[in-house]
């Protein structure tokens, strides 16, 4: 599968960095310029590069990519080179697609405006994805009474999908609002979330959520390569499912939480 070309202004980088991450995650390869390279005298000859290689083009829209010269030049670019490329404008503002130049009306756009989950479910499905997929194991022991103690231990599939998207809702709300801090993930990010649930070991201990969530992101960290660390919603995705296999999940009663 050839590169899908992003088209943006660097204004939009808070949106861009997380749209980047979830594709490439998804298995979507992607072609983003850099700030350094917009500004240099190889500009054209990596955008060229990178559009001829490209088989669908991205669009960010927002009032910021309605004034860059840049992403305009890239519009006509790929139409000239791709005349039969796919064009996917995403809508982040209300930005008039008129103030673009002529033909980008015509595509069929995805409006990011009143939820951005549903908005990465429509992208990822352009490319043939699901947006955050649930994989289910196999289970490994032969002996029925083991996959049964098994099923007893492992959390309900619905509970296990409810804390994998409310975590990376909680990352996505924080980078749309920039108010992500990297540093603060575990004890800003995802603590509002785990704290919804109720978490227990093998021997139905239970085990407090912040430390569950801070000794499962310690690990997951530690596993981690230098190129992973980079990918946050990877990581997310990664501290979602070690709890689930590590802990049985249960929702916490709301009753309880109000008193």
């Amino acid at each position: 599968m050839q590169p899908v070309f992003i088209s943006h202004s660097s204004d939009d980088r808070y949106f861009v960095n997380l749209l980047v991450a979830l594709l490439e995650y998804h298995g979507v390869k992607t072609w983003c310029s850099t700030d350094d390279i917009k500004g240099s005298h190889q500009y054209r000859d990596e955008i060229d590069r990178a559009l001829e290689k490209a088989e669908s083009l991205i669009v960010v829209v927002s009032s910021h990519s309605a004034d860059s010269k840049w992403v305009i030049k890239e519009f006509v670019r790929f139409q000239t080179l791709k005349p039969k490329g796919a064009v996917l404008p995403l809508i982040l503002d209300d930005t008039d697609l008129s103030r673009f130049v002529d033909g980008m009306e015509a595509y069929q756009t995805i409006d990011f405006r009143s939820c951005m989950k549903t908005g990465f479910e429509k992208v990822m499905a352009v490319f043939g994805k699901t947006f955050l997929p649930y994989e289910k194991k196999k289970n490994m022991p032969k002996d029925q009474d083991r996959r049964n103690k098994s099923k007893e231990r492992r959390s309900s599939d619905l509970t296990q999908q409810r804390l994998r998207v409310g975590f990376q809702l909680c990352y996505t709300r924080a980078v749309s609002l920039g108010q992500f801090n990297p540093a603060r993930l575990v004890s800003e990010t995802l603590a509002d979330e785990a704290l919804k649930y109720r978490y227990f070991d093998d021997k139905g201990t239970e085990h407090e959520p912040r430390n569950v969530l801070q000794v499962i992101s310690e690990a997951v960290w530690k596993d981690a390569t230098e190129e992973e660390r980079g990918n946050i919603p990877l990581l997310v995705e990664r501290i979602a499912r070690k709890i689930s296999e590590q802990y049985s999940i249960q929702s916490m009663d709301r009753r309880k939480i109000q008193d």
